[in-house]
């Protein structure tokens, strides 16, 4: 059954498709010549190739002077520019419950930026369902999207109006029945899961072909989530614990909270636990332990998606950087009142609670550089549905800050291109640019391998095999800036409880 829409609703989603931002390109095909190929599996530049599109694939790669154009295609040329491929973001919640507005300013801000392909990680699937088909139809101009229903949780529940509650092993089996029978295309399990109850959960995904997210739950030890077959691991949720020589003595004290918990609210409860032991697990880290639960991960191929950007928000400070101000622009003033508060919120803390935050950052920039190390498979994902992110432009916000944790720019472009590719088991789809691959690309200025900054410096994108060129992204973004200072697009973006930045 199809979600019921307003047609006000409908007629702001696809405006900015049916009005200013058609895509430029001619009948016939696209051809960009001259161009600087991004080959992001081997970390290096192509110099002077040419690029031939048909339809939404690629149909020729080559050295410009081996490749003829086919007649009668729009030529795009490419000289001096760098062409990568479309990006992904890992993590978002695109369609919150109270929210179902939000991709009249979503969508069009992910294009604008080069993502074209998403994972959604926890939504209403009905709505979910129709907004991909309206995509994958082109009846509207949008992100790619791979998506899965509610969050399944046990109690108590950290997010009522967006989860399911599980609380047998039975249960937990039907309902992953459920989700495949209803077209997702895999499962999030979340924090207050009993242990038996995840398990089955991760057992019947796996017989269903399910992938399993999981924010790894308080009461799992990491380690044997990954043996069990878990996909990804969001917000590298958990390992702190698992690299604690008190690791057991943890899980169990964590173990009490919650069962002596019951009738307490969920979100507070869970805060106070990760707030109260990691810095415990943090103080007693175990090197010899952490890496033999990295090689665990390792083997298991067991990808991790870190969040940076919102794990270190409240010490990084996003809220005070101009680039990142300017970018609020695009975000309505219900959201932009309650970031407010939260920064303020923020301002608050005392010297000890800093300290705390900062001793965490660095621990997960160290833990990031060791997976690099270890061959543990990372992700970009910037959680779109938290405060101080903004779509699209949260995306390249991450691929920095991996970098500034100790990625190369080739390592952290890999984690938004190819390595999501090898996630879904799509390397025949996206990820690269050669033949038969879909056609979702991104035209630079400038080589983001040798500068993460320059993806960012965006040129054209290539969605699906439509082509916006910078004068089309540009009234694209414009006619969101007018829309949100109008007020003609107030829904909020996201949740605005201002007391909080977890992630989700």
């Amino acid at each position: 059954m199809r979600p019921k829409i307003c047609v006000a609703w409908i007629l702001a989603s696809v405006l900015w498709t049916l009005v200013g931002c058609q895509p430029v390109q001619e009948s016939g095909g696209l051809v960009f010549v001259g161009v600087n190929i991004v080959d992001v599996n081997q970390g290096q530049i192509l110099a002077d190739y040419s690029v031939v599109i048909e339809g939404n694939r690629i149909v020729e790669v080559g050295p410009s002077a081996q490749v003829n154009p086919p007649a009668r295609v729009q030529v795009v040329d490419g000289s001096g520019r760098y062409l990568m491929p479309g990006l992904w973001d890992m993590h978002t919640h695109l369609f919150d419950v109270d929210t179902p507005g939000a991709t009249e300013v979503t969508f069009p801000l992910l294009v604008a930026n080069g993502v074209t392909g998403v994972r959604d990680t926890g939504a209403m699937l009905d709505l979910l369902l129709y907004w991909r088909d309206e995509v994958e139809s082109g009846r509207v101009i949008g992100p790619r999207i791979i998506g899965t229903g509610r969050l399944v949780d046990g109690l108590p529940v950290v997010y009522p109006l967006m989860s399911t509650i599980v609380q047998s092993p039975d249960d937990g089996r039907q309902l992953v029945r459920s989700l495949a029978l209803r077209g997702a295309d895999f499962v999030k399990a979340y924090e207050m899961l009993r242990p038996e109850v995840f398990m089955a959960i991760v057992d019947e995904a796996q017989r269903r072909g399910l992938p399993v997210a999981a924010h790894v739950p308080l009461m799992v030890d990491a380690g044997d989530a990954s043996d069990a077959g878990v996909r990804s691991f969001e917000h590298l949720r958990n390992i702190a614990l698992a690299c604690s020589e008190d690791a057991e003595a943890l899980r169990r004290s964590r173990t009490e909270l919650i069962e002596d918990g019951a009738g307490r609210v969920g979100k507070e409860l869970r805060s106070e636990i990760h707030w109260l032991q990691r810095p415990l697990a943090i103080a007693k880290y175990d090197a010899e332990r952490c890496a033999a639960l990295l090689g665990r991960l390792a083997r298991n191929n067991t990808f991790q998606v870190p969040t940076l950007f919102v794990m270190t928000a409240q010490t990084q400070r996003p809220d005070r950087v101009n680039r990142i101000q300017e970018t609020f622009r695009f975000v309505p003033e219900v959201d932009r009142v309650a970031w407010e508060k939260n920064s303020t919120l923020v301002d608050s803390y005392g010297p000890e609670t800093e300290s705390l935050r900062v001793a965490y950052k660095d621990w997960l920039f160290d833990l990031v550089r060791q997976m690099r190390d270890l061959d543990v498979p990372l992700l970009a994902g910037s959680d779109i549905s938290v405060r101080w992110i903004v779509p699209g432009f949260s995306l390249h916000e991450e691929l920095a800050i991996l970098v500034q944790a100790g990625l190369t720019p080739g390592e952290a472009l890999q984690t938004a291109t190819v390595n999501p590719a090898k996630y879904f088991g799509h390397v025949d789809q996206h990820g690269a640019i050669r033949p038969g691959l879909l056609a979702d690309l991104v035209l630079l200025d400038a080589d983001p391998l040798s500068d993460i900054k320059n993806t960012s410096r965006i040129r054209a994108v290539v969605a699906d095999g439509q082509y916006f060129d910078r004068e089309s992204l540009d009234r694209m973004l414009d006619g969101i800036a007018v829309a949100v200072a109008s007020g003609d697009s107030d829904r909020p973006m996201r949740p605005n409880d201002p007391t909080t930045t977890e992630d989700r």
